[in-house]
């Protein structure tokens, strides 16, 4: 893993399916990638969350358009 004072080819803001997917093909090809994500967890909109001990998919408005 590359440092984070580091030099990147590219800079990607967000890892949602599109940036992780963008990232991943990028470093596949030998670039070098920083991925940075506000959240504590990759995924963006195809994520989910805990609570009362319930687990709850958030993701499906991602894929239908239903929003």
């Amino acid at each position: 893993m590359a440092a984070a004072s580091g030099h990147y080819d590219a800079f990607i803001v967000g890892a949602g399916l599109s940036g992780l997917a963008a990232g991943l093909r990028m470093a596949h090809f030998g670039r070098r990638v920083l991925i940075c994500e506000a959240h504590a967890v990759p995924g963006g909109l195809s994520s989910w969350f805990k609570r009362q001990g319930r687990d709850f998919d958030v993701s499906l408005h991602a894929f239908t358009n239903y929003a």
